[in-house]
């Protein structure tokens, strides 16, 4: 039903309406049915298929007719999504491009398989006029070799050889496209279940890096030159270098005023996104909003980029004391329709980042915000959250240290300090096994810390004498990539460092649950 419903929704989406759906579907009890499977989940209501045949059928499955049914309707999404209509501005030419002439080649297929051979030529013309406007590459290879075979039948030999060169020439571009986006597809699998920082990565990217610019300056493709950019910028986040990162947003950027045709919303977003994170983690807050609030409209609502630009967003916010502004993004997303269908990682990152906002407000309580909370309606559990977060539990070096930190701030709060010394030997483990010093360099400096309370049998005097010298490293300016923010740091060490000496100060031991609901 999850697939059925995305589909509905992106449908909906672009303009598609229930009622143009099943418009050609006859009248009687078919139309009906089809409506109500419509309607039974899109509210929700159909959770699977035994409550659907039950509803419309009054039958269990399998029931032969449900299954037909749901075989047809899902034919009837399918040759809908086939006739919809993509037009600029909502996507752009590149998008818009890209839609029509995947289109026509099926098209031209058909009418090929059928022996309409003279209308298929002249849509295979149209088509590859606009593929080679929009370096459309792989379009361009399907028509030269669809056209290639047609002037072979037909005896034009002048054709059949331009038709051949062409197809010779798309086939290396699409050659050295397909091991540009390997390169760069190996690179993002890394990334896809740790954030932690990967220096043995560095050479291998840089290679790459090389790799990909050499082949986009032979073939000059609009493919190549995204997949250079998106590369680079890797490479520069992996070397912390996030000016860098700008530089490269910047060169882009000039690269879609070079070829305005080759406008693309979602490489813009991907883009700002870059921005985004680096005004993030250089604390150029500044910037940092005015360009969140700036481009948060250009995003299209629902959409993958949406819900990343809303990540760092939300980060930038807790950053920068706006929890007003935190709790807005973090209602907006987990609220959102389109939620449920965001791949595992973008749902453990976002409980990890509740964990956080509801320990921030737990020590800055606020009326008004407590008032949204509450009109939420979800409630958090410590237990749940823990066990919510599998992918990022095993990411040793990455985000499991912020559910490490989350949870021991919580059982401070609590009171719970037997709960604490359980996991001392796992913060020792993190801080000589698991995080290098150099590159983890705010992270180890956070853990000691919390090491050296528990090594002080929670006084907060001798913590905060012992502790003083790190704390004094985190707040002190860098002129390296210490200074800059790290993936495990939701918020700043030296915040949550002033929350966990104020706790300290008034620590009253108890028994106390750490499984309380928290509004």
């Amino acid at each position: 039903m999850r697939r059925l419903r995305e589909m509905i929704q992106i449908l909906t989406w672009v303009g598609v309406k229930k009622s143009r759906l099943f418009e050609n579907q006859g009248r009687g009890n078919e139309s009906t049915n089809f409506e109500q499977l419509y309607d039974g989940i899109t509210s929700g209501r159909f959770s699977n298929d035994r409550a659907a045949a039950r509803h419309i059928y009054q039958s269990e499955v399998p029931d032969n007719r449900y299954a037909v049914l749901k075989s047809r309707f899902k034919e009837i999404l399918l040759q809908s999504l086939m006739s919809v209509e993509i037009r600029q501005p909502k996507f752009g030419a590149v998008t818009e491009a890209m839609h029509q002439c995947g289109r026509n080649v099926v098209c031209a297929r058909l009418l090929v398989a059928l022996g309409a051979r003279m209308s298929a030529i002249s849509l295979i013309k149209r088509t590859l006029v606009k593929a080679q406007k929009f370096d459309l590459t792989d379009v361009v290879f399907q028509c030269a070799r669809l056209a290639r075979r047609h002037y072979s039948l037909s005896g034009d030999r002048t054709e059949f050889e331009q038709s051949s060169s062409l197809l010779q020439e798309a086939l290396l571009t699409l050659e050295a496209e397909t091991k540009a986006e390997g390169l760069y597809d190996f690179i993002a699998l890394e990334y896809s279940k740790s954030k932690s920082y990967k220096p043995e990565l560095l050479a291998l990217v840089e290679t790459y890096c090389k790799e990909i610019d050499s082949l986009r300056s032979t073939f000059k493709t609009r493919l190549l030159n995204f997949t250079y950019f998106r590369v680079k910028a890797l490479l520069k986040q992996l070397a912390r270098d996030y000016e860098g990162v700008l530089e490269v947003c910047n060169e882009q950027e000039a690269y879609f005023l070079k070829h305005p045709h080759f406008y693309n919303k979602a490489r813009l977003a991907e883009n700002a996104i870059w921005k985004l994170v680096s005004y993030t983690y250089l604390r150029d807050y500044d910037n940092g909003r005015v360009f969140a609030d700036e481009w948060l409209h250009h995003f299209v609502v629902g959409q993958p980029n949406w819900f990343l630009f809303q990540e760092y967003y939300f980060l930038l916010s807790m950053h920068t004391d706006n929890y007003h502004k935190a709790v807005e993004i973090f209602t907006t997303i987990v609220s959102h329709r389109r939620f449920e269908y965001a791949n595992p990682q973008t749902i453990e990152r976002w409980k990890i980042l509740e964990a956080y906002l509801r320990y921030i407000l737990t020590n800055h309580p606020d009326e008004q915000i407590s008032e949204k909370l509450t009109a939420f309606g979800r409630r958090f559990y410590l237990y749940k959250f823990l066990n919510e977060v599998p992918i990022f539990s095993k990411d040793k070096s990455g985000f499991y240290v912020p559910i490490l930190i989350v949870h021991i701030l919580f059982l401070l709060d609590n009171n719970d300090l037997n709960g604490i010394l359980d996991r001392a030997e796992t913060i020792r483990q993190y801080t000589s096994r698991y995080l290098r010093k150099e590159e983890y360099y705010r992270t180890n400096c956070f853990l000691r810390m919390l090491r050296i309370m528990i090594e002080k049998d929670f006084d907060y005097s001798k913590t905060e004498a012992r502790a003083r010298p790190y704390y004094t490293r985190l707040v002190a300016p860098q002129t390296d990539f210490r200074n800059v923010l790290e993936v495990t740091e939701v918020i700043p060490f030296e915040v949550l460092w002033k929350l966990v000496l104020a706790r300290l100060s008034q620590l009253q031991p108890s028994k106390e649950s750490t499984n309380r609901a928290i509004v």
